[in-house]
């Protein structure tokens, strides 16, 4: 690091890597602990064991011999254990070793969002990765060139039934710049005269990404069309030869069948005459009788029906009437009521507003009493109202007696109404009833 610094780039071709330069000979100096160890030693699956065992064994195999100590001398060195340095350096070495070994197919695992949650798409997070991982480079450098090519003998001989019409076949003794130009006829017309899509070389035909593609599903969509065509001619050319030898086996069978048929249809129609003669008898007589049946059963129905309604109609009228008594009692009652309350309220405010009236005048009275003069003339007016008050008392009595003459001839009149009105009532239902038994006779 320059200057000092503990921290370096490295850059790559797809992203900058940062890389911390402190703290790298502490951690190649760690060891797994021996108690880790032991835990995963005493598992009972085989493969923990396995893995503990391989990197120390292969450790303790690369690390160099000790030497020999010298003589009368006693080593009381301990033999050292691998460090995580060391079992990361074995597992890389022997990753690399089987790659090497095989014929490698790599899958880039990309993660969706840092919580690693199902159904969320970090977008941003997916691009940095595929960027780190030299996926869009790849994928740019890959359709900046031709990554697909082929011989041009060979894309003619596939791809030469993409002109239309026919064209003069080529011979070996043709040379290289017929070819060529033969190709590029073809490209022009599957590419549409797009130059860019497809390049002729010398002795290969060069294509951008897809357009290969393109081209073969053009040839096919061309075969397919070839071949509807001639399976649309050979099978119309065997279904007019089907047709003649049926069309020939039908005219015969139908001079045969209509034979027949004239012989048969000539026998229905003897059978049909005498049939239709006895049909037109029977069902003369038939509708006749049900003529007859259905004239009595209508006469009954309605004599039935016609009784149902008038006596619905009379019960109609008993009920209506009823009613109207009825309603002419209650409202009668709620007149009166209405009436006696009103003329009690009247009453209770005529009260109180003459007392009211009265109490002034009493008082007024009172200071007018204090003078002789003055009370005489009031005595004059006491007695002139007196007079008036038995005149209107007398009068009132008339009036009485002759209301109560009208109230006793109103209910004269009204009992003789109602009298009338039951005898129209009695001599309708008597009517009826006589109605009601004369249809009955005539059922």
């Amino acid at each position: 690091p320059r200057f000092g610094a503990c921290e370096f780039t490295v850059r790559h071709y797809a992203h900058d890597v940062a890389y911390e330069a402190e703290g790298f000979i502490e951690k190649n100096k760690d060891t797994v602990p021996e108690e880790i160890q032991n835990v995963l030693k005493a598992s009972q699956g085989s493969l923990l064991p396995q893995l503990l065992s391989d990197p120390s064994a292969s450790a303790s195999d690369s690390a160099p011999p000790p030497a020999q100590p010298a003589a009368g001398r006693l080593s009381v060195r301990a033999a050292r254990k691998p460090t995580l340095g060391a079992v990361f350096k074995h597992s890389l070495a022997s990753l690399m070793d089987t790659i090497e070994a095989t014929e490698s197919h790599y899958i880039r695992c990309i993660k969706p969002n840092e919580a690693k949650q199902a159904w969320a798409f970090d977008a941003p997070m997916v691009l940095a990765q595929l960027r780190a991982c030299g996926v869009l480079e790849t994928i740019r450098i890959s359709c900046a060139g031709y990554p697909s090519r082929l011989p041009i003998p060979d894309f003619i001989h596939r791809y030469r039934i993409l002109l239309p019409g026919p064209m003069e076949p080529l011979t070996p003794e043709s040379s290289l710049d017929e070819y060529r130009a033969l190709a590029g006829r073809i490209l022009a017309v599957a590419f549409d005269q797009q130059p860019d899509r497809s390049q002729v070389g010398l002795t290969k035909v060069f294509f951008r990404a897809g357009m290969l593609a393109l081209v073969e599903k053009q040839r096919v969509e061309r075969l397919n069309v070839a071949a509807t065509t001639i399976q649309a001619l050979v099978r119309c050319f065997q279904q007019r030869q089907r047709f003649l030898r049926e069309k020939r086996a039908v005219l015969l069978l139908q001079t045969l069948a209509r034979g027949v048929l004239a012989r048969r249809q000539l026998r229905m129609l003897r059978d049909t005459s005498a049939a239709t003669s006895i049909q037109a008898l029977a069902r003369g007589f038939l509708a006749r009788a049900l003529f007859r049946t259905t004239i009595r059963g209508i006469v009954a129905l309605q004599a039935q029906v016609r009784g149902t309604q008038a006596r619905a109609r009379f019960l109609d009228m008993s009920k209506e009437h009823a009613a109207i008594q009825i309603q002419r009692t209650v409202r009668g009652y709620q007149a009166r009521k209405q009436c006696k309350h009103e003329l009690r309220l009247i009453t209770r405010m005529q009260g109180r507003l003459r007392q009211r009236l009265a109490k002034r005048l009493v008082e007024k009275r009172k200071e007018e009493a204090r003078s002789a003069a003055h009370f005489q003339e009031v005595t004059y007016q006491l007695e002139g109202k007196l007079m008036a008050l038995t005149r209107q008392l007398d009068e009132s009595q008339t009036r009485s007696a002759q209301l109560a003459e009208k109230l006793r001839q109103a209910h004269a009149e009204s009992q003789q109404l109602r009298d009338a009105q039951s005898a129209t009532i009695a001599s309708a239902t008597a009517e009826l009833s006589a109605r009601v038994e004369q249809l009955q006779k005539d059922k």
